[in-house]
């Protein structure tokens, strides 16, 4: 029961600095811990410490026993050092956060943070709120990087919530900590799922062969004069024997209409299967080299090839609003 009540207060007093620092922290890219911005507080072994004090010092008053007296203030003195050596051990850490890599719902997003300082600091805890902690230590004038990760449980373009540092160093007496509020973004994707049937493609086409085509090896589109350098596998012998001189077999590719997915097209579903059977369908599109676009109720996407392009593509489906 005390350990629980011990843990609510903490709770508490914690949200509500939380709260106070950050009315008035600027977010920003790059943070420093200093004096202002950094709290302590006992943990149970603390208190623990603070009430053996207390009954140590009721015992030297009751005896007056000197030596006790010296043992009570060696332990106030050792607690006193643990406070100040706990602080020291947090404030000056200097903190940068980089661009987070996108993700698809139910993944974790993993935000790189770069951590330095003019000395070393033992035992520094860093995450996200309510979530797994990381323990590093910083060497002197080097940068220790660490990944915050964050459950993606809804697409969308998220800002990252404060970030929990903390350290129990050297004696874990009490527990310095503070809260870090980047100017941060991170994007989730919606999460891809294959439609029930098949895509059509793009109604007219059906993903029938257009009236283009290119130079390839898929179709035998006619004979054409022989030109030096042409393969001998290529020449129509045939052409030869017949006394119509040497022709060379020309073969080419013929091109599809390029994919424009519809998100009119998908009926009968709710917004967010919708948004998952698109991804799935860039996705697949994507990876056979195709070109595709999207067509969305509130923007359009041509069709296109590319990481860039495919970014561009499922950002639309993440910041979708329907």
């Amino acid at each position: 029961m005390p350990a629980r009540w011990l843990s609510s207060l903490r709770l508490g007093i914690r949200a509500k600095l939380e709260r106070w620092q950050r009315s008035r922290a600027p977010l920003a890219k790059s943070l420093q811990l200093s004096q202002r911005n950094t709290y302590v507080f006992p943990t149970r072994y603390g208190f623990m410490l603070l009430l053996t004090i207390i009954l140590m010092g009721i015992g030297a008053t009751n005896y007056q026993n000197n030596l006790v007296f010296i043992a009570t203030f060696t332990v106030i003195a050792i607690g006193i050092v643990a406070i100040l050596l706990t602080f020291n051990n947090l404030v000056g850490l200097k903190f940068s956060v980089h661009n987070a890599e996108p993700v698809f719902c139910g993944q974790t997003v993993r935000v790189p943070i770069s951590v330095t300082a003019d000395k070393e600091h033992l035992s520094i805890s860093i995450g996200a709120e309510q979530e797994v902690l990381h323990t590093i230590d910083v060497a002197p004038m080097a940068e220790q990087r660490v990944d915050v990760v964050v459950p993606a449980l809804k697409r969308g373009v998220h800002s990252l919530k404060a970030v929990r540092c903390q350290t129990l160093f050297p004696l874990g007496f009490v527990q310095a900590w503070s809260w870090l509020f980047f100017d941060s973004q991170y994007v989730v994707y919606p999460k891809p799922v294959a439609p029930d049937t098949e895509w059509l493609g793009n109604g007219d086409s059906n993903g029938q062969y257009s009236d283009s085509f290119k130079p390839g090896v898929e179709e035998f589109y006619g004979l054409r004069s022989y030109k030096r350098g042409d393969l001998m596998s290529r020449i129509h012998w045939k052409s030869f024997a017949q006394g119509k001189g040497l022709q060379t077999k020309e073969f080419v590719d013929y091109l599809t209409e390029p994919d424009v997915f519809d998100y009119d097209a998908f009926v009968g579903i709710d917004v967010e299967t919708r948004l998952s059977q698109l991804c799935y369908l860039l996705l697949n599109a994507h990876e056979e080299g195709n070109a595709f676009g999207i067509k969305l109720p509130n923007k359009y996407l041509a069709p296109d090839k590319g990481e860039s392009h495919l970014h561009n593509c499922l950002l639309a489906l993440a910041e979708f609003e329907g």
